[in-house]
């Protein structure tokens, strides 16, 4: 088994290249459908990616 980083350095990595990649900022962004595992080091590390990538707006909810 594998547990990722706490911080989600590599999920974040991943989000921060594909906005690159599409040439748009996060701000563009309305909706995220996050992959939530259900497991608690894996939720943690893609919520401290979402909000490494969306700053304040990763805590707006629709």
């Amino acid at each position: 088994m594998t547990s990722p980083p706490e911080n989600g350095a590599g999920a974040a990595l991943a989000m921060a290249n594909a906005l690159r990649d599409a040439g748009i900022e996060a701000s563009q962004i309305g909706y995220v459908n996050a992959h939530g595992t259900s497991t608690p080091a894996g939720d943690k590390a893609e919520a401290q990616a979402v909000k490494a990538i969306f700053g304040e707006a990763a805590s707006r909810v629709l």
